[in-house]
Formats: C-alpha cells, structure tokens, sequence
C-alpha cells in the first residue's frame, strides 16, 4: 500500500535565508511595530468592519468641524491613527493569508512525515520481535515515544514500553 503523498517540497537554506531576509526588511520598514500582551489585547476597544466606517466618518468631520474638538484630542494624530491602522490591516491580509498557507503546507508535511515514521516503527518493532540483528537498538530508541500503560508480565513485574 503506498502512501499518499500531497506535498512533496524543498527550500535550499538560500531560499530560506531570502525569505527570512524579506520578513526582517518588512519589520525593519516598520520600526513602529508593537507587541501587545493579551491582557492589552482583552482592555482595548475592538475596531472591527462597521466600525472601520465609523472611524473615517468621524476622522472626516473632526477635521471640517474643529469646534466640536475636544481640547485634549489631538486631531492630527488621530488621523496618523486612521491611516496607519488602514494600512497595516491591507498589509496584514495577504500576509496572514501566506502565514495561513505555510502553516497548513507545515502541518500537511509533518502530518505525512509521522505516517512514514509511524510505519517505520512498526516495521523495526516487527524485525526486534524476529531477532533482526540492529533493530531491537533502533526500537528501543524510537519507542520512548509511545510509553503506553504498564503490562503485567507472566512474572508479575510491570513492563510500560520503555524498560
């Protein structure tokens, strides 16, 4: 029975170093950028899709009627707000939708790589059982991974896979 294999790819450590290259060049075009910590995330108001139109309604007519101003608020950086959030969230689309991609490919790919290395060990733990010099070492190795509950044994000691 063969295995279905739906992604079969390669990235030279070139590649790799470019693409990390461009993320780096990306960040270093945006100095700005902040982390938030998620009880920052919880505290702020949301901005979602009605309210994208509520901001740039209210942005508009801050700016042509200056008397309605509250003192404090600070006009000019509120539309540095607007438009910066406008910005960063067209940029951020078609990049989580590449991060989305690569982080489904990565999980396709580790997916198909455990199915090989689960046949693997089934494989090498059915040639230990027949006495195939090399591969009760290899067994041993690859079965702290699947401790599994203690066995009694004939002799009344527990055996749990990893002896």
């Amino acid at each position: 029975m063969a295995m279905e294999n739906r992604i079969s790819a390669t990235l030279t450590p070139e590649q790799v170093e470019a693409i990390r290259s461009l993320a780096q060049q990306m960040e270093a075009y945006m100095p700005f950028l902040i982390s938030l910590s998620p009880e920052e995330r919880q505290s702020l108001p949301k901005s979602a899709d009605k309210t994208v139109s509520f901001l740039g309604k209210s942005l508009d007519y801050s700016q042509h009627n200056p008397q309605f101003l509250p003192a404090f608020m600070d006009v000019y950086e509120f539309d540095k707000d607007v438009n910066i959030s406008e910005i960063l969230l067209s940029l951020a689309r078609p990049l989580r939708a590449l991060v989305e991609k690569m982080e489904d490919t990565a999980m396709l790919a580790s997916s198909e790589a455990y199915i090989a290395a689960l046949f693997f060990y089934r494989a090498v733990k059915a040639a230990a059982k027949l006495k195939v010099p090399g591969a009760q070492a290899i067994y041993d190795d690859l079965k702290v991974r699947f401790p599994g509950k203690p066995r009694k044994r004939s002799n009344g000691n527990t055996e749990n896979g990893t002896e």
